[in-house]
């Protein structure tokens, strides 16, 4: 016996496969993300716990983009070797960027690094409807160049620097830089004061710096308080920061008087 679909039910049948398969595709970002998605490009905020051994740092974060539309698009990724499997990994252009409220003007954090990748190792992927790629996880509060209360967003490139002006720019929601990096806000004459009350928390407040043979100091000229400053040698994209080696510099000239604003266990 054969069974024939007449063409409304056909038409039917189909209509409610999409509907019933964007519901389900929709309810699944809603629980994952908390927000519902519209056609196109969409990126995402994730994040996961990580030990990182450094004050006030519990997770990566990085974007996911999906490809929301109906027809495949392609983006370049850059093959770094690995030592386990998969032997090489990629990774997208993707940028840090940071505005002072959430809906002033953007701008990059460490601009002077170029997305770069040699054409031995790049590749262009084609992303097909309904699936997606991660950015590199990064740890925020390594990069550097925020204030407390500023809004941070990743955008993610389909190239790299070589041709912008053919790429695809994906920003992700902006989320606020909180006190998960920046730890108890008080005042170097509190933490001498009162150091019970401290001790072991991750704090941060604003003191001079003072740098020279044999001494690393935060000072508050206020009250006389000073305290001897641990920096963390292995804070690689710390070292690499203009702004930190600015301050190193400076606060052993003493022409300057540098003052920052100080993160870190006491």
């Amino acid at each position: 016996m054969t069974i024939r679909l007449r063409p409304r039910t056909a038409f039917g049948f189909i209509a409610a496969l999409l509907v019933g398969g964007t519901a389900i595709i929709e309810a699944h970002h809603r629980i994952k993300y908390g927000h519902w998605v519209g056609y196109g490009w969409h990126v995402d905020l994730a994040s996961e716990k990580v030990t990182s051994g450094i004050p006030g740092v519990e997770r990566f974060w990085y974007a996911v983009v999906t490809n929301f539309t109906l027809l495949p698009g392609s983006v370049e990724a850059c093959l770094e070797p690995n030592d386990v499997q998969p032997h090489e990994i990629p990774f997208y252009p993707v940028r840090i960027q940071v505005s002072n409220t959430s809906s002033g003007d953007w701008r990059t954090v460490r601009p002077e690094l170029r997305l770069d990748c040699g054409a031995d190792r790049m590749v262009r992927q084609t992303i097909w409807p309904m699936r997606s790629f991660a950015t590199e996880r990064m740890i925020i509060a390594q990069t550097g160049g925020f204030r407390q209360g500023d809004w941070v967003r990743f955008v993610a490139y389909s190239t790299f620097d070589d041709r912008p002006s053919k790429r695809r720019v994906l920003a992700s929601p902006p989320f606020q830089f909180t006190n998960e990096w920046m730890g108890l806000g008080t005042t170097l004459c509190e933490l001498m004061s009162e150091p019970e009350r401290f001790t072991g928390q991750l704090v941060h407040f604003e003191a001079e710096v003072e740098k020279g043979l044999e001494k690393n100091i935060a000072v508050d000229r206020s009250c006389s308080a000073e305290i001897w400053l641990e920096t963390l040698d292995f804070h690689d994209l710390l070292i690499l920061s203009d702004t930190y080696k600015f301050m190193q510099e400076s606060s052993s000239d003493p022409k300057y008087a540098v003052t920052a604003v100080l993160v870190g266990r006491f």
